[in-house]
């Protein structure tokens, strides 16, 4: 008995230390476009997943302005606006406290809100202000002492947060990335994007899609394996799961998923480990498989669909009461008790909730496919097989300059070039022909002349300029940044 306990304490001093975890979590409504829409729940994500993440342990930093609904869901939120001062004095206080935690510390970065692209360079939009992909990397990240980031970002064009954008219509090997530090090689992205495609919110969630689907998958329902430890893998295969039965693209939810590291990484790394004490819900043996949960004021915690035989453990919020529902809505549990609960031990009761529309009939297919360890394996065995997101593909739209702007040009210069030699072939007409003039004519054929000579040197002075400016938009680097934006897409998208 004491030697298997000796052995036992071994085993637990000879296993490393749980990474101490640290975030910044950022929510913002307001775009920086006039041609766009604000959002009605960036604040309602990043609230939920900065409440997530400290009832996890994380040490989690919020940085968003709660609008007049938010604010009563929320009273006890201290409203601090994510501007870009507020950023680096936020990332500043969790590099001193990673610094000086004792063993290993991680970072997890959260921004819901409008993204966008400035000629070649990913953003989000701060109050008052841009947070651009160069910024967070280069300055913010790079500057963080953990052993790995996790990047978490919701918003339209996400993606070039990650990576940076250019012209075109192919695809590109961005493997310099690695190599020249744009892009942290410790750091992995989750984003609710690939390429330009744009990010929803659904009013049945009351958050974005994709916001709603990571905290589903982060508060358990993508924990396959039930070891509290939430990994690339899991999220990733829950992802493709969760979205899998809607048929129109429209609606489809979009994203990306890369470990850090060299591709295609390790999918095993964890971005989130839950505490033994935090309160959870275990279902699965009798029956429900799909189902969501609601907290006391009608706010969607989470959805989850469990395959048969599966059983699932949901970390869950401390407040009570909680509303677990089927998917059908005809029944419903009330989780009254804290601590570990049992849905074998809890009193189904009936319920009704109706709603209707077609964006609410194509959002209800999302978690339609059940989720469960055969999935996350699939998912890791193929990960490997698929372009490395790394890759991207360039897309050719209205503001890349090269989509149109140097064709016309290089066709000015030829018209000019032309339309100058027109010019000239007909001043040397006139200058050779018929000599029996008289003394008047020749005044007047030499006035002439002179006018189509002047008229030709303005021709080819354009055309030397127009060729000037085809041949510099030539050389222009595709991926060069500016402060000039591109219009947002308003209404339910990011």
């Amino acid at each position: 008995m004491i030697l298997s306990s000796l052995l036992l304490l071994g085993a637990i001093a000879g296993q490393p230390a749980p990474p101490s975890r640290f975030a910044i979590v950022i929510g913002t409504n307001q775009p920086d476009d006039e041609r766009s829409a604000p959002l009605r729940y960036a604040d309602d994500d990043a609230l939920a997943v900065h409440r997530l993440l400290t009832e996890a342990g994380v040490d989690s930093r919020l940085l968003t302005v709660p609008d007049a609904d938010t604010a009563k869901l929320h009273p006890a939120a201290s409203p601090i606006a994510p501007t870009e001062e507020a950023v680096r004095r936020t990332f500043a206080e969790l590099i001193d406290a990673m610094n000086r935690a004792d063993g290993p510390v991680e970072l997890l970065f959260f921004y819901s809100g409008h993204g966008g692209v400035a000629h070649g360079e990913g953003y989000v939009v701060l109050e008052g202000g841009r947070l651009f992909r160069s910024t967070l990397h280069r300055e913010l990240i790079a500057a963080s002492p953990a052993a790995r980031n996790h990047v978490i970002v919701d918003a339209c064009k996400s993606y070039f947060m990650a990576y940076p954008k250019g012209p075109g219509g192919q695809r590109q090997a961005h493997g310099r990335l690695l190599a020249d530090a744009t892009v942290p090689p410790r750091t992995g992205f989750i984003l609710s994007t690939s390429s330009g495609r744009d990010s929803h919110e659904w009013d049945r969630f009351q958050s974005g899609v994709f916001s709603h689907q990571i905290r589903s998958a982060l508060r358990g329902a993508a924990d396959a394996d039930n070891d509290s430890t939430i990994s690339y893998a899991e999220i990733g295969a829950f992802l493709e799961r969760a979205n899998a039965a809607i048929p129109n693209a429209r609606y489809r939810p979009d994203f990306v998923v890369r470990p850090p590291g060299p591709h295609p990484g390790d999918l095993a790394q964890g971005v989130l480990t839950w505490l033994d004490r935090t309160d959870a819900l275990t279902m699965g043996d009798h029956g429900v498989r799909r189902a969501y949960l609601e907290g006391p004021t009608g706010e969607r915690i989470l959805d989850v669909h469990a395959r048969d035989s599966e059983r699932v453990r949901l970390f869950i919020p401390p407040t009570r009461p909680l509303f677990l529902r089927s998917s059908d809505e005809r029944t419903e549990w009330v989780i009254a008790e804290a601590g570990d609960t049992e849905l074998t031990a809890l009193e189904p009761r009936g319920a009704s909730v109706i709603a209707k529309g077609a964006q609410h009939l194509a959002f209800e297919q999302m978690f339609d496919a059940p989720f469960g360890e055969a999935d996350v394996l699939a998912y890791a065995t193929t990960y490997a097989a698929r372009p490395d997101p790394l890759t991207i593909e360039h897309e050719r739209t209205p503001s890349d300059a090269t989509s149109w702007v140097r064709p016309a040009l290089g066709i000015g210069a030829i018209t000019l070039a032309v339309a100058g030699a027109v010019m000239t072939a007909w001043a040397l007409e006139r200058r050779y022909a018929d000599d029996g003039l008289s003394f008047d004519d020749k005044v007047v054929r030499d006035h002439q002349i002179h006018q189509l000579n002047a008229a030709a040197l303005s021709l080819y002075g354009g055309a030397l300029l127009t060729g000037g400016l085809w041949l510099g938009l030539g050389l222009w680097p595709s991926n060069s940044s500016d402060d000039s934006a591109v219009g947002l897409t308003g209404g339910s998208t990011f």
